[in-house]
């Protein structure tokens, strides 16, 4: 069995690899991981050159378009990870609990508008965020702004606070764990207190974000179960168990409240830089 993933690299990606591979070795299965980079041509060209020696593939955040999902699909019973696929077995997470939850609670600690730090463009799990948060921004009465993109990296956050330090939002909820932290770790060095200045949320709950002070609000993942789900559906798909896999499986997200939220700051300073 071969799993394609967009980052081997991404925490993200480690807890659910983990949680694939624990079904998997318990069904008696071998998975094959490989790394498409965050390019869609890479991804599909892995696929192919394996193709002859798989028996099925997972596709972990692909960066295909449906088309060729679907068409791999028509040769080898096919699993989209972290991705809703029409006519594809897929496994994603429902975020509208988890994004109504987090949009009462911080119009609780009085903020009335919030950024959205946007991921990849070819992220459908970007998208499906975007979109849930907007729902529940707009029923909760708050103002969301989308903002960005920027790589899903801590990298890619702590670049983005440069773009932040003039004016400040009052809270930012981050595509994930890693560009919330990196950013988190930006506006500190510009003198910008967190939580007491700037609210910063993530999503997935990666050990990342239980390592990190302060440690990181975030809307969580179920990221092992559904790397064990996957598997589990491809099993049935193996055995010809069709009728038993659903087109698409969502498992719920939960917010986790820690330590980088807090009330709406009435006004920031940023501490001037020191000189080198």
């Amino acid at each position: 069995m071969l799993l394609v993933t967009s980052d081997v690299t991404n925490p993200f990606v480690f807890e659910l690899i983990h949680g694939a591979e624990d079904v998997a070795f318990a069904s008696g299965l071998a998975v094959a991981v490989a790394d498409s980079r965050e390019s869609g041509p890479r991804e599909r060209t892995l696929v192919e050159r394996a193709m002859s020696r798989i028996d099925a593939v997972v596709l972990v955040s692909s960066r295909l378009p449906d088309s060729a999902i679907r068409m791999i699909a028509k040769q080898r019973p096919t699993v989209v990870l972290n991705r809703a696929v029409r006519d594809v077995a897929s496994v994603s997470t429902d975020y509208r609990g988890a994004a109504a939850e987090a949009v009462r609670y911080l119009r609780e600690l009085g903020h009335d508008s919030v950024d959205y730090l946007a991921g990849p463009a070819a992220s459908w799990a970007d998208g499906a965020r975007w979109r849930t948060l907007l729902g529940a921004a707009r029923d909760g009465g708050l103002r969301l702004r989308r903002t960005g993109p920027v790589l899903p990296t801590v990298e890619g956050g702590i670049g983005f606070a440069e773009k932040l330090r003039g004016s400040p939002p009052t809270a930012v909820i981050a595509f994930n764990d890693q560009i919330a932290v990196g950013l988190a770790h930006g506006m500190a060095a510009a003198g910008v207190r967190v939580p007491a200045d700037l609210s910063v949320l993530g999503f997935d709950d990666t050990t990342l974000a239980r390592l990190v002070v302060p440690r990181l609000t975030t809307i969580a993942t179920p990221l092992r179960r559904m790397g064990g789900s996957a598997i589990s559906t491809t099993v049935d798909l193996l055995a010809g168990r069709t009728s038993s896999v659903r087109g698409s499986t969502e498992m719920p997200a939960d917010l986790i409240v820690r330590e980088s939220t807090g009330p709406r700051r009435t006004h920031v300073t940023p501490e001037p830089s020191r000189p080198d």
